[in-house]
């Protein structure tokens, strides 16, 4: 018997994975919780089931809120120029971590600061952002504990377990959150100041 670690849930498979609808939704509702509205999910493949699994995840949380996600607003990194050439608003941003220079590079040219005007959330990053962890020590324990039962034949298979991921946000990040409303606030005093 195979255990398939860390991949979409496809039925006649005994796999064991992140739940990516969840990594999804968890995303959005950060976002959303950051009064952000004008959100992309930047993705590798829009077409790829472990993908799709988290846009629907995404976009369910967008229409809880009575946000709409056109297709349009999943996209792969290499489509942010046009977004942003085009002048949608984008302020809140779901990626992966694969990505995120490319994203720091085009929403730098367009003069978009993160956290200041545009959030980002992401899986696993090597920088201080918030992300939706995948809890890859969860999925290998459960993994063991199962292939253990398959091999007393205490399990039916083929089955598909679902690790709830955890939301995680620095704290360098909410720091960061905190200077720089501390600085729009600032400003704001010193055009009121200006003003009257």
């Amino acid at each position: 018997q195979l255990i398939i670690l860390e991949c979409y849930p496809w039925e006649g498979f005994n796999t064991v994975s992140t739940d990516g609808f969840q990594q999804g939704y968890k995303a959005a509702q950060y976002l959303l919780e950051r009064g952000r509205r004008n959100l992309l999910h930047i993705t590798y493949n829009t077409e790829e089931d472990v993908y799709k699994w988290k846009n629907e995840g995404f976009s369910k949380a967008l229409n809880e809120h009575g946000l709409e996600h056109p297709s349009g607003r999943t996209i792969i990194a290499e489509d942010l120029e046009k977004v942003l050439y085009y002048g949608a608003k984008v302020d809140g941003i779901f990626c992966q971590n694969g990505s995120l220079k490319q994203i720091y590079d085009t929403l730098d040219k367009y003069k978009i600061q993160v956290p200041t005007d545009c959030d980002i959330i992401t899986i696993n990053p090597q920088i201080e952002l918030p992300y939706v962890k995948e809890r890859l020590e969860n999925s290998g324990l459960i993994a063991a504990q199962k292939m253990h039962q398959i091999i007393k034949n205490e399990v039916n298979t083929p089955f598909q377990i679902l690790v709830d991921p955890q939301l995680i946000v620095p704290d360098s990040y909410l720091n960061s959150i905190k200077n720089s409303t501390a600085i729009i606030n600032k400003e704001e005093t010193k055009l009121q100041t200006m003003l009257t």
